[in-house]
């Protein structure tokens, strides 16, 4: 909750301060310093608060790295003890004692059942590849949209306040009467149906991104340069000057420090004017400058709803399952390679952008939509969604989810030992607590 309670305001407030810049402190020009000084001081007070409430808690000391146990049990499984005497059911048992190995089983099971899991971690990167266009192509969508409110303007980002608003809304109506009401009906949703929920509706969000783009680049005004008046109703994503040919004649001629970006000299041109010399405006050429369309980018309200239910049902899905089927002893470590899955996510779009560009003259996602393919963008990580919601029911089909039974079974050593070596006091000469709950309170 309180995540989404600061993306709330970020996205209404700080967004708002960065595009626009507040007059009394410094415009435009020192929008970004503004906007980004909010955040670093609210990360400041919440270092100092962070580190004024250490000394109320009791610490335990971490014993061991269970990170590096689980690299040792897979380097000597499948590195230096390949040939074990004799078959075994598991490649990693090789690791252990009984089979020329040097790890207890129960170093060994837990790092079984991790690599398990290991295997659904494709069918988020899917997930997390679409999730990234609310801050990439959602907001390059935006940026050639009518951003009036009704006499006031609004930052591109801030139409991600409704996958916050979403979130904060169907949240507790999820869990407080729709995933009871189903079980009640006898329709109880597993961790993985939910996340192929998720999958679903996040195809459905980029899904309808690509017919909104379709729509609105029906609707986009013809091709402008500079010159045509291009700059009248030029996207607030880009500054007038980098297609100004005047500009780029004074650059040209050194009375301007800085290139504009879109604009440049034609080959074996060379014709001049007056005292300056300044070249010839026919000898400079400029892109043409990205018109907005006059749809209300309030029209992209329902995609960025669709991701934020895919968020509850996939991402909250995703990290209930990756936890709650870890042993108890791996379950940082399963909680890594779930934030792992989003990082991947996020760099996947890295090489899939450069394919979908590699026509220079037609790209698809390009500085100007309305001259690019955002649609087919779209529908293609539609497609990508749904072939890793097929991968998921391929790969769920025979999965038999963890009990607390098989928990006894792969660690009955460390279970009943578990709490043996902590101290006889914490760090702040307290005792040790009975439970992990009573860890966390003062």
């Amino acid at each position: 909750g309180s995540v989404n309670v600061g993306a709330l305001l970020a996205y209404l407030g700080v967004a708002y301060i960065a595009q626009y810049g507040i007059p009394a402190l410094g415009g435009l020009s020192w929008s970004f310093f503004v906007a980004y000084t909010i955040p670093a001081v609210a990360m400041g007070l919440a270092l100092l608060t962070f580190i004024i409430g250490t000394p109320r808690y009791r610490i335990i000391p971490a014993q061991g790295s269970v990170l590096a146990t689980t690299l040792k049990v897979a380097w000597e499984a499948g590195i230096t003890n390949r040939k074990a005497p004799h078959e075994v059911e598991h490649w990693l048992d090789r690791a252990k004692l009984e089979n020329g190995g040097s790890f207890e089983p129960h170093d060994v099971d837990p790092v079984k059942y991790i690599t398990r899991l290991m295997v659904f971690m494709l069918p988020f990167v899917g997930f997390w590849a679409s999730y990234s266009s609310m801050s990439t192509t959602f907001q390059l969508q935006a940026c050639q949209m009518n951003l009036d409110a009704g006499g006031f303007d609004v930052p591109v980002a801030a139409l991600n306040v409704a996958d916050t608003i979403a979130i904060l809304i169907f949240i507790p109506i999820f869990e407080t009467y729709l995933f009871p009401y189903l079980e009640r009906k006898g329709y109880p949703l597993s961790t993985l149906q939910k996340v192929g929920l998720g999958l679903i509706v996040s195809a459905m969000a980029v899904t309808v991104a690509g017919l909104l783009e379709i729509y609105r680049r029906d609707h986009a005004p013809d091709a402008k340069n500079y010159l045509d008046g291009g700059d009248k109703d030029i996207t607030p994503c880009r500054d007038s000057y980098d297609y100004n040919p005047f500009k780029f004649q004074k650059y040209e001629a050194g009375d301007e420090d800085v290139e504009p970006a879109y604009c440049h000299k034609k080959s074996g041109c060379d014709d001049r004017y007056g005292p300056d010399q300044y070249l010839n405006l026919t000898c400079i050429h400029c892109d043409d400058i990205p018109q907005i369309a006059d749809i209300s980018v309030f029209w992209q309200i329902p995609q960025f709803t669709l991701i934020g239910i895919s968020e509850i049902l996939g991402a909250v899905g995703g990290l209930e399952f990756f936890y709650s089927q870890a042993p108890n002893a791996m379950r940082s470590v399963a909680a890594a390679l779930n934030l792992l899955t989003t990082a991947f996510g996020s760099w996947i779009i890295i090489p899939l952008v450069y394919i979908v560009n590699a026509n220079p003259n037609d790209p698809w996602v390009g500085n100007d939509a309305n001259s690019s393919h955002l649609d087919y963008y779209f529908f293609l990580l539609a497609g990508i969604v749904v072939l890793c919601w097929l991968l998921l029911c391929w790969l769920a089909r025979d999965f038999v989810y963890k009990t607390p039974q098989d928990e006894e079974e792969i660690e009955p050593e460390r279970l009943s030992s578990a709490w043996e070596a902590i101290p006889a006091t914490s760090v702040d000469n307290k005792p040790p607590p009975k439970n992990l709950s009573d860890s966390l309170s003062p």
